[in-house]
């Protein structure tokens, strides 16, 4: 896929640069940023030695020492943790869902979807959290979520159907409800078939349509 020759080429092109700056002898490493998850699948099985180390640093739930490891070897024990502002400890989440409510204009309590460690695989990442909210199942509704999540991923599909929809460029295109829809699945099959389940070529698009 796109995604994976990027990463390709990136792991490329740092190795390159290390090695050109380590070529007198230098302990330059490098650190690299952004969801374990943008690797993909192929690119991670590629990868060799200290760059198959993935961290996850920062979720904005509270850290445990669990966080604090790589590959399941343990970087270090609760004595050795420093945290003077207790910032492993600060739930974010929660922070967030009260931002949320006040630029909205919404009251109440913070939703018990937003901390439930239940929902962690849609609470502990901004983004994740910003669509289980913006989905409605973060509120009364959010047991449903917490036992069905494609309850959760429909609405976010049918909220991108009407956005699409209310624009003149789609309709006078031959775009109706049921046809985005179905071109929104045929995506998303194409994406498990050869993406990684993240992205498609044009060939898997059309092998499943």
């Amino acid at each position: 896929s796109s995604v994976t020759k990027t990463s390709n080429l990136s792991q490329r092109c740092r190795r390159q640069t290390l090695a050109t700056v380590n070529d007198d002898a230098s302990r330059v490493r490098a650190v690299v940023l952004g969801r374990a998850a943008a690797f993909g699948a192929d690119a991670h099985r590629q990868l060799t030695g200290i760059e198959k180390r993935m961290l996850c640093a920062a979720p904005i739930r509270p850290l445990v020492v669990g966080d604090l490891t790589i590959n399941g070897v343990r970087l270090a024990g609760r004595e050795d943790i420093r945290a003077p502002e207790n910032m492993m400890g600060d739930d974010q989440r929660k922070t967030y869902w009260t931002r949320w409510t006040t630029l909205t204009g919404q009251k109440g309590t913070v939703s018990e979807a937003v901390s439930s460690d239940a929902m962690t695989d849609l609470n502990a990442e901004p983004l994740l959290l910003h669509l289980l909210i913006s989905s409605g199942f973060a509120g009364d509704k959010w047991q449903e979520a917490r036992d069905n999540r494609n309850v959760v991923y429909r609405q976010i599909f049918a909220d991108l159907i009407a956005l699409k929809m209310e624009r003149d460029t789609t309709k006078s295109a031959g775009w109706t409800d049921d046809l985005m829809a179905k071109g929104l699945e045929c995506f998303g099959l194409a994406a498990w078939r050869g993406g990684g389940g993240r992205t498609a070529s044009k060939d898997d698009f059309l092998a499943v349509v």
